[in-house]
């Protein structure tokens, strides 16, 4: 399943990963995230798009969650890692791909074969795009503060995502208008 999520008021800026981790249901946690191609702003942790905070995250910080590890060229994080970090932060994707692989397969980063990325790919509007990295599960797209795309080999992310944003489209049926 593939989704693209645009010109929305349902995002208040993209990517918001707090947004797209609320579709998760908690499944993030569920992974290892390979973050690549990645370029953020931070700012403070409260606000309105951080009201649904999950119960059980615990920050070691009363304004923000240390976001250190994200200061790589390539990262490999635990979903947990990650969850805290995204919660605990007004963060703003402007690129990246977050590729959930699922924590039984072994990533070493100094030699990845397929290192995903969203700046420039033009595998993303072809007919049948697909996530990159072939070991994930999931993957989410934050391509130049503009949109974000959601790949999903589970069905019910794909669906939560597209009931949870209601703007979201098919990324194949938007790709069509393209290859008349």
């Amino acid at each position: 399943m593939s989704f693209i999520l645009e010109r929305t008021k349902q995002m208040p800026f993209h990517t918001d990963m707090r947004r797209v981790f609320n579709v998760f249901d908690g499944k993030q946690k569920d992974y290892n995230w390979l973050i690549t191609d990645l370029v953020y702003y931070v700012g403070a942790r409260r606000s309105a798009a951080n009201e649904l905070l999950p119960d059980d995250l615990e920050f070691e910080d009363s304004e923000n969650y240390p976001t250190d590890l994200l200061d790589k060229y390539i990262i490999l994080i635990d979903g947990e890692e990650l969850t805290k970090i995204i919660y605990g932060n007004d963060i703003q994707f402007v690129w990246g791909v977050f590729s959930g692989i699922p924590k039984n397969i072994e990533i070493d980063t100094d030699e990845l074969e397929v290192m995903p990325y969203a700046d420039g790919n033009p595998k993303f509007w072809i007919a049948d795009p697909t996530i990159q990295h072939p070991m994930a599960d999931i993957e989410v797209v934050c391509w130049d503060s503009t949109l974000t795309l959601l790949f999903s080999k589970d069905e019910v992310i794909g669906k939560n995502f597209q009931e949870y944003f209601k703007d979201s489209i098919d990324l194949k049926d938007y790709n069509k208008k393209f290859f008349k």
